[in-house]
């Protein structure tokens, strides 16, 4: 049973997670080919819905951990401005 998305990751981005148990501050320099090959996540986020939000964001954060691209792109909207993190640099460094 995964406990953690490092156990999983490999699934999705397999360049990203080849060295799981390496810790770093900075991640390694990826090749060309890994550069230009880019995967989208699509994941529909309703109005209020704070577990899809924290699933998507986290998503992200982990991934930009591994040493992936990742941004997350969401609409504006007034209703859900709560759901969502403050603007600024985050875990995301951007």
């Amino acid at each position: 049973m995964p406990r953690d998305l490092g156990d999983v990751i490999h699934y999705f981005t397999p360049e990203a997670a080849a060295r799981p148990d390496e810790a770093s501050a900075h991640p390694p320099p990826r090749s060309a080919d890994a550069r230009e090959r880019r995967a989208v996540v699509a994941i529909p986020v309703g109005d209020g819905d704070v577990l899809r939000a924290a699933f998507a964001w986290n998503l992200c954060v982990e991934l930009a951990r591994a040493g992936a691209e990742a941004a997350l792109v969401a609409a504006r909207d007034e209703s859900s401005e709560a759901v969502w993190p403050g603007d600024g640099p985050g875990p995301l460094g951007c």
